[in-house]
């Protein structure tokens, strides 16, 4: 059985559906996985109650999650690159990088689009790190 994953997710409000959906399997595709292996969708938790995390959550069949600046902050240290964008809007070095660490190590590169960033995530449905 292949692992599952965790997309983390970070956008702007000028951010779409379409465009995260096409971040999110340009993500799957550079690392030769499918749509079938997403299991989870991990954002900010104030970004987490937007319409478009729930429809792309929805696209995907993922259970969506938001973790707070707290949860995000305690993986700073293991980024590989920081967010000027995230540190300037919400104080943070980082969130999708940050939320896909939450739940376990990176399945790839952190992806940016222009008003998102994906990166994807090893999960194993257990609890978070």
């Amino acid at each position: 059985m292949t692992a599952q994953l965790v997309a983390g997710l970070g956008f702007s409000s000028a951010a779409t559906a379409d465009e995260v959906i096409a971040l999110i399997d340009l993500a799957l595709s550079r690392a030769g996985r499918s749509a079938a292996d997403l299991r989870l969708i991990a954002t900010l938790d104030r970004k987490a109650v937007t319409p478009l995390a729930t429809t792309v959550a929805a696209h995907y069949f993922a259970t969506l999650t938001g973790l707070t600046e707290v949860q995000l902050a305690s993986q700073s240290r293991h980024l590989a690159e920081q967010s000027k964008r995230a540190l300037a809007e919400v104080g943070l070095p980082g969130i999708a990088e940050a939320a896909a660490l939450h739940f376990g190590p990176l399945a790839g590169a952190r992806l940016k689009s222009i008003h998102a960033t994906c990166a994807l995530g090893h999960y194993d449905g257990g609890v978070s790190r």
